[in-house]
C-alpha cells in the first residue's frame, strides 16, 4: 500500500492553522496594550513601571489600624471599564478589564458627533485564567469633536449589558 506524501499530510494541518487565523477578532483600535496609561498610575500615586503597588511589611499587635486604612483606594479592577483623555484630547483611551489570557479586543467603533459606540469582543479560546486585568484600547479623536464631552456607549459580545461613560 503506497504511503500518502508528506505534503499531503501538511494540506488538512494548513487548511487548520488559516482557518483558525480568520476566526481571531478583527482589532480597530489604533494601539492596544496590558495594562493602564500611566496617567491614571500616577494619578493613584503608583510607580509607573511596577505592576502592583507594594506596602513594607510592618509588624502591630492585632487589631491596630493598618497605616492607611482611613483611605479609599481608588481599585481599577473593580470600577469597570474607565475612559480618559490623552495627548491634548487627540486620543481616547478605553481601559477594560477581564482575564489576562482573554483580554477585550475592540471589534468596532461608530462616532456620530461626539458620540461614540465601541463593541468589543474577547481574544483567547475556550479557557480562560481566572484573574483580572487591565487592558488599554486606544482611539484617534475626530477633529471635529475635540474638547468637546464624549458620551461612550460601550457593549461586550460575552455579556448583554451596555457601559455609558462621559469623558472630558
Amino acid at each position: 500500500m503506497a504511503r500518502p506524501a508528506p505534503m499531503l499530510l501538511a494540506i488538512p494541518a494548513l487548511i487548520a492553522a488559516l482557518a483558525a487565523l480568520t476566526a481571531c477578532t478583527p482589532n480597530v483600535a489604533d494601539h492596544d496594550y496590558r495594562g493602564e496609561p500611566d496617567v491614571l498610575r500616577e494619578h493613584r500615586g503608583l510607580p509607573t513601571d511596577a505592576p502592583f503597588p507594594t506596602d513594607p511589611i510592618e509588624s502591630r499587635s492585632p487589631g491596630d489600624p493598618a497605616p492607611g486604612d482611613d483611605l479609599v483606594l481608588d481599585d481599577p479592577l473593580l470600577d469597570g471599564p474607565r475612559a480618559l483623555l490623552l495627548d491634548d484630547g487627540r486620543v481616547l483611551a478605553v481601559v477594560t478589564i477581564g482575564s489576562s489570557s482573554c483580554h477585550a479586543v475592540a471589534e468596532s467603533i461608530e462616532w456620530q458627533g461626539a458620540s461614540a459606540a465601541i463593541r468589543f469582543g474577547t481574544t483567547g479560546g475556550a479557557v480562560c485564567t481566572a484573574d483580572l486585568a487591565s487592558h488599554t484600547h486606544e482611539f484617534a479623536v475626530p477633529d471635529a469633536v475635540r474638547g468637546e464631552r464624549l458620551e461612550l456607549e460601550l457593549s461586550f459580545t460575552d455579556w448583554d449589558g451596555i457601559e455609558r461613560l462621559s469623558v472630558e
